[in-house]
């Protein structure tokens, strides 16, 4: 078989995985097929700041590597993400060992991780996201120094790099898809960010929103108060912009619209307005709150008066446009 033969064979199977896959085994799942084509041992996949982009972090996929590992790495990353950054000018996939790229006594550190980790030959693939100043990255690391990267596998890396992202946005995009069943004139815009707040995948209309709520910067990061209140309660109501979030493992899937009255509504007259939208008269709704019928009444003609509605018939049709 030749080498573009096993490629197309492999890119076939990876974008298959993409659509079928959950999002939380994708990456692994993708890895796992890329590994008996490329021979390594352990990976890496993640993205990390550039210099100037002080809101967001740097997060990583790690790919068969002990948690100790990973615990000894975090001690050390800062030191490592200087050896990205000062690696990622020269384009494409980087092939070294540890001994000839981490010399030197300010790269000890990241040396001897290498060392205990068992990554003694590494590709370091990277791709550079101007627009949100971030550094997208691959490593994929062997343990035997014997057994160094040669000329067929540096090729081989810089093809599939680019479709491994590519597949992860399509994954992230059709777990999306299967979030959001609100159908085409759905009023939300969707986008897809990290727990960092960083914004990875977003709709033109969404960035509009958040440009609206927070200024120009705010279509590539969320801001951090904003941020903390969509991870504590699920949903963010600002003065522009509502945004609610499902998240699953390490990513946000958000949704966005523009407020309406219904938004306003305080978390008590929203209790009472979905009583009513299942059918509870105010005396139910009085006994399942353990509150007086009076103050339900008070309640409701508190929310008429902010919906302009006369009657539940009208509270519910407003209910369901904020849905």
């Amino acid at each position: 078989m030749t080498l573009a033969e096993e490629l197309n064979g492999l890119l076939l199977s990876l974008y298959r995985a993409a659509r079928e896959i959950p999002l939380a085994e994708f990456q692994r799942a993708a890895l796992e097929l890329i590994r008996p084509t490329l021979r390594f041992t352990t990976a890496r996949w993640g993205t990390n700041p550039l210099p100037g982009n002080t809101a967001a972090k740097g997060s990583a996929h790690l790919y068969s590597d002990h948690p100790v590992t990973a615990a000894v790495y975090e001690e050390i990353k800062d030191r490592d993400l200087s050896v990205q950054i000062e690696l990622y000018r020269r384009k494409g996939p980087i092939d070294y060992g540890v001994g000839t790229l981490l010399h030197g006594k300010c790269r000890s550190a990241s040396r001897d991780c290498a060392k205990r980790s068992g990554h003694q030959n590494v590709i370091l693939a990277f791709d550079v996201d101007t627009a949100k100043k971030l550094l997208k990255w691959m490593s994929f690391y062997r343990a035997d120094h014997h057994q160094p990267y040669d000329a067929r596998d540096y090729r081989l890396a810089r093809l599939l790099v680019p479709h491994l992202w590519e597949a992860l946005t399509l994954n992230r995009m059709t777990q999306l898809e299967h979030i959001d069943r609100s159908g085409v004139d759905r009023p939300f815009k969707l986008g897809i960010a990290d727990t960092n707040g960083v914004l990875h995948h977003a709709e033109s209309d969404f960035g509009a929103l958040l440009r609206s709520e927070f200024g120009n910067s705010a279509d590539r990061q969320l801001p951090p108060a904003c941020l903390i209140t969509l991870l504590e309660r699920g949903r963010y109501v600002g003065d522009s912009v509502v945004i609610w979030v499902a998240q699953r493992t390490d990513v946000l899937f958000l949704k966005a619209r523009s407020p309406i009255a219904v938004d306003r509504l305080s978390p008590r007259e929203r209790e009472i307005s979905n009583a009513i939208a299942r059918g509870k008269n105010y005396k139910e709704i009085a006994l399942e709150l353990a509150i007086a019928p009076a103050t339900v009444r008070n309640h409701i003609q508190a929310i008429h008066q902010k919906l302009a509605v006369s009657n539940a018939a009208g509270l519910i049709a407003q209910l369901g446009m904020a849905s």
